[in-house]
């Protein structure tokens, strides 16, 4: 009987302090276990006003992402772009928070910066990789911190979702306006101010907030991937209306304005994120259906506004450079295999310029002679197979759990978006400072430290709600069957 009574006693008072738990602490604090801890002497309204910041900021980081052009201030010579100040807030706002970063992105990090240590000490002009090297490790921390918390908080990874595609949509508007004001006046409008990049005059295209039109084709590409199939699943992360037809509709008139040839490779992406979502094959074959329609109507539209490229012979001396640049990043990697010619050396015109076999039809080209388009061939001419693989090693991971993961409504938008990005940095744009490129390689080595069983039934068909389960987060992995 003393027993019995100990144990009411027990029971009685354990419910007494989780009354005064919920008293103190937000009711989100079970589906926030990295976002807060009890004992912490915050009371409710400030821990909701720290997660209402958290939100907003990631909807920032989203939004800004899709303006790598754009400087609001110039220190050193370097163009300080919005989202970076966005991560800064966010990285500052962490310890408030309380966010634990997933130990996976961490080493992704440090092996990184390890390759940029062992690049720039064996440099061929360790001088000029030195300044290169420390603003690329910036740029890797600020990135990985950011996306990181992000990613693990699910009503800021669905407002970091929403502002990127927002922002998309924002600069397919503008696009669109640049490619008008040339057509009715002949002449060009920029929006791009960042001394970081060699800007391009937006004449008869769309850079929108970019410093060239590829670079915003680069980024649309993975905001119209991801409203395409949420639109398709019927609910995830975004909003209706940003899946509607009429955002749809918007994003394919700023894809056209950009006039890029990189959009003839959008449907070899497509079937890839289509195979990743498809449970069978009819269902992959119901997908790429759906589709054909839309693409028709799109090529309509875009085949008159490329052909006048194709007419002026600006697609074909574009490509042509674009693979010229390529060959010569390709040289550089052969001649340093294992840990590159130094990081910041593609961007030295002194270094990169010997390497450029420049065909006579392209002697006419003034661009800079440095600089390749394609991220993943910049990656291996600077820092080499070291590099390469300390960068990517996320994808292999990710890819052992793709098909499951890129299904989940809490993650298929972000998985989409991901893979968008990876493709436009391997085929598109090789930009350093553009920093949501790194969103795929946090994300993958994320994911790669997820159990498949975490993905189960019970989430695959859940409609996805603000505040839901930790997708990401160690506390679903225990509560998963």
């Amino acid at each position: 009987m003393r027993g019995i009574t100990r144990e009411l006693s027990y029971v009685q008072t354990t419910r007494t302090w989780r009354k005064s738990k919920r008293e103190t602490l937000p009711a989100c604090l079970p589906r926030y276990p990295n976002a807060c801890v009890p004992g912490s002497g915050l009371t409710s309204h400030s821990w909701r006003d720290g997660l209402t910041m958290g939100k907003l900021l990631a909807a920032s980081v989203g939004f800004f992402s899709l303006m790598p052009g754009v400087a609001i201030v110039t220190v050193g010579g370097v163009g300080v772009q919005p989202v970076i100040v966005m991560l800064l807030l966010y990285a500052g706002l962490l310890p408030f928070l309380n966010a634990k970063l997933p130990i996976q992105s961490l080493i992704w990090v440090l092996l990184t910066l390890i390759s940029y240590a062992v690049s720039t000490v064996f440099s061929a002009s360790s001088s000029f990789s030195i300044p290169y090297a420390a603003m690329q490790g910036i740029y890797l921390m600020l990135g990985a911190m950011g996306f990181s918390a992000i990613l693990n908080v699910p009503d800021q990874r669905q407002e970091f979702a929403r502002g990127y595609v927002t922002g998309a949509l924002l600069s397919s508007v503008v696009a669109f306006f640049q490619l008008l004001y040339t057509i009715a006046g002949g002449g060009a409008i920029s929006f791009a101010n960042n001394a970081n990049f060699s800007i391009v005059a937006a004449y008869d295209r769309g850079a929108a907030f970019t410093p060239e039109s590829s670079a915003l084709a680069a980024l649309l590409i993975p905001a119209a991937l991801g409203c395409w199939f949420e639109r398709q699943a019927g609910g995830g992360l975004l909003a209706p209306w940003q899946r509607s037809w009429a955002a749809l509709t918007v994003l394919g008139l700023g894809l056209a304005s950009t006039k890029s040839s990189s959009l003839m490779y959008f449907p070899i992406l497509f079937l890839l994120v289509s195979a990743f979502q498809s449970r069978r094959f009819p269902e992959f074959l119901s997908s790429v259906g759906k589709v054909l329609i839309p693409i028709a109507i799109a090529g309509l539209v875009f085949i008159p506004l490329y052909s006048t490229r194709i007419a002026s012979t600006d697609a074909d001396s574009s490509m042509a450079w674009r693979l010229t640049k390529i060959l010569a990043g390709i040289d550089i990697f052969a001649a340093n295999p294992v840990i590159g010619a130094g990081v910041g050396l593609v961007s030295d015109s002194d270094y990169f310029e010997p390497y450029l076999d420049i065909p006579p039809n392209l002697g006419w080209n003034t661009d800079p002679r440095k600089g390749v388009d394609s991220t993943a061939i910049r990656v291996l001419a600077e820092t080499g197979l070291i590099g390469f693989a300390a960068f990517y090693f996320p994808i292999l991971v990710f890819f052992r759990h793709a098909r499951r993961l890129s299904r989940s409504p809490e993650f298929r938008v972000i998985a989409t978006m991901s893979l968008g990005l990876l493709f436009s940095q391997f085929f598109i744009s090789g930009y350093r400072d553009q920093v949501i490129f790194l969103l795929p390689a946090v994300l993958f080595a994320i994911a790669g430290g997820v159990r498949v069983s975490a993905i189960g039934s019970r989430f695959e068909h859940k409609p996805a709600m603000a505040g839901g389960g930790l997708l990401l987060s160690p506390s679903i992995r225990q509560r998963s069957p």
